[in-house]
C-alpha cells in the first residue's frame, strides 16, 4: 500500500510555503522602493549616474532653484527649465519643451509625490517593521 501522508502535515507545510513566499514578496517590495528612492547614486528621473551625489534629500541649490531631486545635470537643467515655464518663463531657445513635454515632468512629479506618500504610510511603516522582524530573527 502507498505511503499515507498526514494532511496536516500537508497543511502544516502549505502554510510554511506561503508564509516564506510572502515575506519574500515583502522584502522585495522593500528593497525596491529603497533602490528606486533613497540610496541612489543615480539620478531619480532618467537613471544615469550622478557625478556630485548628496547625503540629504532635496539639499542641492542651483541659483535661485531648490532642486528636491536627485538628478543628473541634464535632467537639473530640464527640471530648472521646467519650474521657469510654469512661472511664465523658461528658455525659449528649447521649443521641443512644449505641453506635452511640460506633461511629462507633471506626470512624474506626481507619480513621486504618490511613491512619497506611499513610504509614509502606516502600511509601509508596518511592512517595514514586519520585514525588521523578520531579518532580525
Amino acid at each position: 500500500m502507498a505511503e499515507i501522508i498526514s494532511i496536516c502535515d500537508k497543511l502544516d507545510r502549505a502554510k510554511l510555503e506561503k508564509d516564506t513566499r510572502l515575506d519574500r514578496r515583502k522584502q522585495r517590495a522593500v528593497e525596491r522602493l529603497f533602490q528606486r528612492t533613497c540610496y541612489s547614486v543615480d539620478c531619480e528621473k532618467c537613471g544615469l549616474p550622478v557625478d556630485d551625489v548628496c547625503s540629504d534629500k532635496g539639499c542641492t541649490q542651483k541659483g535661485t532653484h531648490r532642486i528636491p531631486y536627485q538628478f543628473c545635470d541634464a535632467c537639473t537643467e530640464e527640471f530648472i527649465d521646467y519650474i521657469e515655464r510654469l512661472k511664465g518663463r523658461g528658455d525659449p531657445a528649447c521649443y521641443w519643451r512644449n505641453e506635452a513635454w511640460l506633461e511629462v515632468w507633471s506626470t512624474w512629479i506626481n507619480h513621486r509625490a504618490a511613491m512619497d506618500r506611499h513610504v509614509r504610510s502606516k502600511e509601509f511603516a508596518r511592512l517595514l517593521q514586519e520585514v525588521k522582524d523578520t531579518t532580525s530573527d
